[in-house]
């Protein structure tokens, strides 16, 4: 009764949220002529940026980086932003920098900038991208086959920052944390550590949302409360959303929620692992298919293609991210401060780098590997939601126990 409450509660506000920026907001179209000034928000590869929420078209060589405060003054143009969906870009014929990014923002944007370029230059060519895409995300630095050898295989979330990275940081963070300084001070520097990799990843919705999450678990830990991960996880996404209603709107994060809801389902607790049927599936596929199935109607929905290879792909190349994170995030660290032995350190990473770009070749190379299909209307995604929130229901009549 009084989570129902509280939930209404929550509703009811995201609607006023929603309805205040719709007042505040200014219809944009076509032919328009317009003038922006505000910070880098975001970048999409290299050539293109976001400020105050329009998607601006660089013409090369800017110098500017995310923070900076800019003044742009253009047209705006209906452009393909996605593989399938247009937008409205700033084309400009006015660009001025009046200012630097907040200084620590700038400081750790430095620093991101300084560790893609040496990964570059130590591991070139996809393998490099790779890199430097699975340590603080982006995919703007991969050939457009590999970038499509990735998505045929459902395994783009790899190159890209998310929840997982997030996981992979705070489990490294705090075990170190705890080994050096103990339990209350290394739950405090994991904390800490969440922040800085969420702000050095980019920020992007995937990786807010799974930092805030990490947050909030350690939290719960240090006052000693037992967390609720599906409340948890509505308690972000609520704030999210009230921060800045465009996020639902955000593929990212859409994809993000649902991959969560998937995860979770999948746990011990929930999912039922002594049924003999699944009695097969290990930990790791049971999770991926969980977050694909939930993941499935909203890919379906944006894009129209579907990885059969997906669950197995991910089976075989998810188990060596933590091992590539670690070098290359050693290494980059280690480059700082001596730049060869960071060097060195890289190359030990070649032949997970190398494996991961061949499986996703090999297995995007079979002619099934993905379906092309019809984009399914958001009605098409609420009804296969349904369906899964009723199978869930009712697995006890589908996976019922003998006694």
């Amino acid at each position: 009764m009084r989570r129902g409450l509280v939930v209404s509660v929550m509703l009811v506000l995201i609607l006023a949220r929603y309805e205040l920026g719709q007042r505040n907001r200014v219809d944009l179209g076509e032919g328009m002529t317009v003038k922006v000034t505000g910070r880098v928000g975001k970048f999409y590869g290299k050539n293109e940026l976001e400020v105050e929420g329009v998607r601006v078209k660089l013409k090369g060589g800017e110098e500017i980086q995310t923070g900076d405060k800019i003044i742009m003054a253009g047209k705006l143009e209906k452009r393909l932003i996605g593989e399938k969906t247009e937008g409205l870009v700033l084309i400009y014929d006015r660009f001025e920098k009046v200012g630097e990014p907040y200084y620590l923002l700038g400081m750790v944007t430095r620093i991101r900038e300084g560790m893609v370029g040496k990964l570059h230059k130590w591991l070139p060519g996809d393998e490099g991208g790779l890199a430097a895409g699975i340590l603080l995300g982006g995919d703007g630095d991969i050939s457009w086959r590999a970038k499509e050898n990735f998505k045929r295989t459902g395994l783009t979330h790899v190159v890209a920052a998310s929840g997982y990275n997030v996981s992979v940081v705070v489990g490294a963070v705090l075990y170190l944390s705890v080994i050096l300084v103990g339990r209350k001070w290394g739950l405090i520097l994991s904390i800490g550590g969440v922040v800085f990799y969420t702000v050095l990843a980019g920020m992007t919705a995937a990786v807010v949302r799974a930092g805030l999450m990490a947050i909030s678990v350690i939290v719960g830990q240090m006052v000693g409360r037992k967390a609720d991960k599906y409340w948890i996880l509505a308690i972000v996404g609520w704030l999210m959303l009230m921060w800045d209603p465009g996020y639902l709107a955000d593929i990212g994060w859409q994809l993000s929620m649902a991959a969560t809801v998937g995860v979770l389902w999948s746990m011990p607790e929930v999912f039922l692992t002594n049924n003999r049927m699944l009695s097969f599936l290990g930990g790791d596929l049971k999770t991926t298919l969980a977050a694909q199935i939930m993941t499935m109607p909203i890919i379906l929905h944006h894009f129209g293609q579907l990885s059969v290879v997906a669950p197995v792909a991910n089976l075989l190349v998810l188990p060596v991210v933590p091992i590539v994170m670690g070098i290359v995030g050693a290494a980059a660290t280690l480059g700082v401060v001596w730049y060869d032995a960071g060097m060195i350190l890289s190359w030990l990473a070649w032949p997970w780098l190398r494996y991961m770009t061949g499986m996703t070749e090999w297995w995007a190379g079979l002619p099934w590997a993905a379906m092309a299909t019809k984009n399914i209307g958001w009605g098409g995604v609420g009804w296969y939601y349904l369906a899964v929130i009723l199978i869930y229901k009712c697995r006890f009549l589908i996976f019922k126990q003998k006694d």
